[in-house]
């Protein structure tokens, strides 16, 4: 009988039916933990170890295996305290056998070499999202790449504002009161070399008589050099 049965269970098909016949009977038809809590629909059951951790089939990284198995049996643990401990202690049976198969290199290498004689069950994560191809999808507008800083409009530029100057108080030009000087004095000196030059072109000439109708006063040369110089400083 026990031979018996280990050839069941080697015969892949043999062990299909023979997982349906103990899920029939210690499990509750209304009640199916593999999609419930591990999303296994019933078209991928009985799953596989890959499944049941919720990897790649095929995964050879223990790193990646290990963690998926610790984070399948921490989330089952959760259960054990409801009403399906049964449930959850049978799953987390598999997930332990699961995980000590794929961490061993020689056992994952027969494991998969069987698996891969069975057609692998197409699953909704494994599909690849079809998108209908409508005429809505020609009108929406494409999103720019993420990696393309996309170009701000530019501020207008600031108007430039200049500040008027106070006018600057104009200084009266000293040129012209030097000028002015200058042609004072000239005419000052010119006419004393004028009188000068007259008085030694004359030096013997009589003085004019005091009685006489056209006597002139001695004085009047100098008073006419006076009237001249009074009338140059005072116009």
């Amino acid at each position: 009988m026990l031979l018996a049965s280990g050839h069941v269970l080697r015969n892949n098909s043999a062990s299909v039916l023979l997982f349906t016949i103990l899920r029939a009977l210690w499990m509750d038809d209304s009640f199916d933990p593999y999609r419930i809590w591990l999303g296994i629909p019933p078209s991928e059951q009985p799953a596989d170890h890959y499944r049941l951790l919720g990897i790649a089939r095929f995964e050879t990284d223990p790193e990646v295996i290990e963690n998926a198995a610790n984070r399948q049996m921490s989330y089952l643990r959760t259960f054990q305290s409801g009403d399906y401990v049964g449930l959850a202690q049978r799953l987390l049976n598999e997930v332990a056998t699961a995980k000590i198969c794929l961490l061993h290199p020689d056992r994952r290498k027969a494991y998969d070499s069987q698996l891969q004689q069975i057609p692998a069950t197409p699953s909704a994560a494994d599909s690849p999202t079809t998108f209908p191809h409508d005429a809505s999808q020609a009108d929406q507008v494409t999103p720019a790449a993420p990696g393309k800083p996309v170009a701000s409009p530019e501020a207008p530029p600031l108007p430039l504002v200049r500040t008027a100057l106070p006018p600057r108080t104009r200084r009266a030009s000293p040129w012209p009161l030097l000028l002015a000087m200058m042609l004072i004095v000239i005419l000052l000196g010119a006419l004393i070399v004028f009188f000068n030059r007259r008085d030694l072109l004359n030096p013997s000439a009589p003085p004019p008589s005091p009685s006489g109708a056209g006597a002139l006063d001695p004085t009047s040369d100098v008073v006419l050099k006076a009237t001249v110089l009074k009338t140059i400083w005072n116009p």
